[in-house]
């Protein structure tokens, strides 16, 4: 299942992981998340949608409920140039 975020209900999603075999794979949307919610201001975190790709939509409780059981793995990409 792939996971999205998006801010307000109009915005593009981003990508913030998938999980697959009890890994969930985190993504840029995932650090976007994480540094909400480390330095964020709550105004700001109750414009944030968490969608899956099923389109059911979490709030970011549910969604850290979730992946909690899960292993979290970053992705690595590498850019050409």
């Amino acid at each position: 299942m792939t996971y999205y975020l998006q801010f307000g209900f109009d915005g593009d999603p981003i990508i913030m992981g998938e999980e697959s075999f009890d890994v969930f794979w985190a993504d840029q949307g995932f650090d976007i998340l994480n540094q909400m919610v480390d330095y964020g201001d709550v105004m700001e975190l109750n414009i944030i949608h968490i969608k899956t790709d099923q389109n059911e939509e979490l709030t970011i409780n549910e969604f850290l409920d979730k992946i909690e059981k899960l292993k979290v793995r970053t992705v690595k990409t590498k850019y050409l140039k």
